[in-house]
């Protein structure tokens, strides 16, 4: 029986911030809360699906802030539900 763990965090707010919203910097942010949930886990599998997406009213419709609600398998039997809250703003 895989064991269930489900957090509400905002992980991605500084990455996206600074280095941009990819695979590779869901990868690190993952491997960070992976690291201090279950620090035994050696790998996992994650997917995340956007599920909510609005325009940023200070930014002249140009920023836009998303959620996306994500599920992590990992190879303990652990399974992680996440909600990441994260915004994008043009240059």
């Amino acid at each position: 029986m895989k064991n269930l763990i489900v957090f509400v965090v905002s992980i991605l707010n500084l990455y996206a911030a600074t280095q941009g919203v990819s695979d590779d910097a869901r990868n690190k942010e993952i491997s960070k809360l992976i690291s201090q949930v279950a620090p035994q886990a050696k790998n996992f599998r994650w997917s995340c699906e956007t599920v909510d997406s609005y325009k940023l009213a200070h930014t002249n419709g140009e920023g836009k802030n998303i959620v996306d609600k994500c599920i992590i398998d990992t190879d303990v039997g652990i399974t992680l539900k996440s909600t990441c809250k994260y915004f994008i703003v043009s240059k």
